[in-house]
């Protein structure tokens, strides 16, 4: 099997963890500097731009949305 098949098949989104609740993924995400760098392409973009935010739910999606919302809100 192929690398990108094996890192397909860990996480398959359609099949999220038994237990709905909030799993502390900080370590994993890291710090804050995807939110900064995101938000720097997305201004600097000439067109439109679409980004897509997987994971299994509790994996602090909204959590990176909302700060990266709360960048864009700033002039």
């Amino acid at each position: 099997m192929d690398i990108m098949a094996s890192l397909f098949n860990i996480c398959n989104p359609l099949k999220p963890p038994p237990v709905r609740a909030y799993v502390d993924f900080h370590s994993a995400r890291g710090d804050t500097k995807i939110v900064h760098m995101l938000h720097q392409r997305i201004r600097r973009a000439e067109a439109h731009t679409h980004l897509l935010f997987s994971g299994h739910p509790g994996s602090g999606k909204s959590t990176e949305l909302m700060r990266l919302c709360e960048l864009m809100k700033r002039p």
